[in-house]
């Protein structure tokens, strides 16, 4: 290999029109003496073919010095190295003051044109037509890791093993949109080959990282599993007021109460004993309001640890705790034009509580170890089955919440409060209920039927659901009876009956009673010191009563 170096004594060094110049020179000693000249500045490692893209990348300054090869270490090679070298230093000579001010045109130009590159938010690479990279910005050389004089001059495959840009220079037509990875980088790119008249002198990259676009929307997708989950979940059932059975008093003025609630936008607080139905009232009054379409989401205060309560209503980012590998939204953003179902309000804790009423009252919140402020419109339903009032005067609910809550209030009657409602009820069930199980049950029998009246529900509907439920699994014909019934409804007797039987009308001697009561005993407790307890008589006073009735104590 043959070089020589020398120093650029042109005023503006070598921009656009003397790089022109120099390779339309280098030109000429090819087709003279069939020597392919290269060109290098002493800080970059790898010579560079002599182009114009070539020359102007590599942005020569006036007294640079510079450096003239070729791989031919002969008398052509030597003889095209030194011509050129004579033609940059004494063959472009001082120019006309006109040309001069040409020349400062250009180089204003240069300077404004490689600052936009080097400001756009897209990488850029430039090849030569030997796919020599000729041009890399800022950008682009961030992506690489590397700096600038370890990609000039080097080809764009050494650099970017999978790079695309020598087949578009073949083929001289665009592509756009690609996507190809440089280093942990997700890139989209575009190509375009660049024309000199009709022939190809190069090829233009441009490329933009999507990474971050790309984790962005992975968690948007995540986001939105999330949202479509959640929204599954909550809508899982239709509620409508003419899905809650029953033509009671009580119930009737809950519900036009519910009805006119629907239509407005204040808060509605609904009370009532577990297994009531207080969501599917909540429920019924969301789908009857203007915000039916919007998402409808329910929040069990009671079933949720107190430390991660805030964090299932407000969400948290990435990173706010150990373990947040990921942004989760709350349920308050989820319902977001829509309504929360707030389920046990009387069991939230109180230092949830004031973060409650700020959501209340000014429509907004932060999530954990988020900055950001979220404004939300909300409509919350709450419900609780506890007495607020006492809990107001032991301090262990807030005063202004209990106020800003009972705006709207009603409360749902308990099902042994509304007995005329039970066959109502158990006709609805067993339809509904027998059609789901694909059993053929038409109706309950008149004792049966007495026997849940009888009974006092303490879990209220849900109770008498899921007992409506086990006689239809248990039930042998189409015709629910008492043996479909759990035992201790079937053989439930009120507390309010008497405890002692008349026996045709007729009372018998107290020594009677006395002797059924002292058998009944010793039968369950078969000791005289345990039997005495129960009756509250000393055990000396049971054995003596068993010796007096002749009752002989089981072993």
């Amino acid at each position: 290999m043959y070089k020589n170096s020398i120093i650029v004594n042109i005023h503006y060094g070598i921009h656009t029109r003397i790089a022109a110049m120099i390779v339309h020179k280098a030109a000429e000693l090819k087709a003279k003496y069939n020597i392919n000249l290269y060109i290098r500045k002493l800080n970059s490692k790898t010579p560079i073919a002599i182009s114009m893209l070539a020359l102007v990348s590599l942005k020569i300054k006036e007294n640079e010095i510079i450096e003239i090869s070729c791989y031919e270490d002969n008398n052509s090679g030597r003889n095209a190295v030194l011509e050129l070298c004579s033609f940059i230093t004494t063959q472009i000579g001082p120019q006309s003051s006109s040309m001069s001010n040409v020349d400062a045109l250009i180089e204003e130009s240069t300077i404004a044109n490689e600052q936009i590159l080097e400001n756009l938010p897209l990488g850029i690479i430039i090849i030569d037509a030997n796919s020599n990279i000729t041009s890399a910005n800022e950008y682009t050389l961030n992506l690489l890791k590397k700096n600038i004089h370890e990609v000039l001059g080097r080809n764009i495959n050494d650099i970017i093993e999978a790079s695309e840009l020598p087949k578009v220079m073949l083929t001289k037509e665009k592509t756009t949109g690609d996507i190809m990875q440089i280093n942990e980088h997700i890139v989209i790119t575009n190509r375009s080959p660049i024309f000199s008249e009709d022939k190809v002198i190069g090829a233009i990259g441009v490329f933009q990282d999507i990474s971050e676009l790309a984790k962005k929307l992975e968690n948007y997708q995540e986001e939105l599993n999330y949202y479509k989950e959640e929204l599954q979940k909550q809508t899982s059932f239709r509620g409508h007021f003419s899905d809650i059975i029953g033509s009671s008093g009580t119930l009737k003025e809950a519900l036009i109460i519910a009805e006119k609630a629907a239509h407005s936008t204040s808060t509605v607080l609904i009370r009532g004993e577990s297994g009531t139905g207080k969501e599917l009232v909540a429920k019924a009054i969301h789908n009857h309001s203007q915000r039916k379409d919007k998402p409808f989401i329910k929040v069990n205060c009671a079933a949720i640890p107190e430390n991660l309560l805030e964090s299932e209503l407000f969400g948290y980012e990435k990173g706010a705790f150990t373990g947040a590998v990921k942004s989760k939204p709350g349920k308050f953003k989820i319902a977001d034009g829509g309504t929360i179902f707030l389920d046990e309000i009387g069991d939230m804790p109180k230092s949830m509580q004031v973060k409650l009423l700020r959501v209340l009252q000014e429509k907004e919140f932060e999530s954990i170890g988020g900055l950001e402020t979220h404004k939300v419109d909300v409509r919350v339903l709450a419900a609780t089955n506890r007495n607020l009032e006492e809990m107001l005067k032991s301090g262990e609910f807030r005063e202004d919440l209990y106020y800003r809550l009972n705006v709207l209030t009603f409360s749902l009657p308990p099902l042994r409060d509304r007995k005329e409602d039970i066959s109502l009820l158990a006709e609805y069930f067993i339809k509904t209920i027998s059609t789901k199980l694909k059993k053929t049950i038409s109706g309950i029998s008149a004792e049966a039927l007495q026997q849940l009246e009888k009974y006092h529900w303490p879990g209220n509907i849900r109770e008498f659901q899921n007992i409506i439920e086990r006689a239809i699994n248990m039930c042998d014909g189409n015709i629910i009876t008492s043996k479909d019934l759990p035992f201790y409804i079937a053989n439930f007797s009120p507390k309010e009956e008497n405890l002692i039987n008349l026996v045709n009308g007729e009372l018998l001697p107290l020594e009677e009673y006395e002797k059924e009561l002292i058998t009944i005993a010793m039968k369950k407790y078969k000791s005289y010191n345990k039997a005495g307890k129960a009756l509250g008589l000393t055990h000396r006073t049971v054995a003596l009563k068993c010796e007096k009735y002749g009752i002989v104590p089981e072993k």
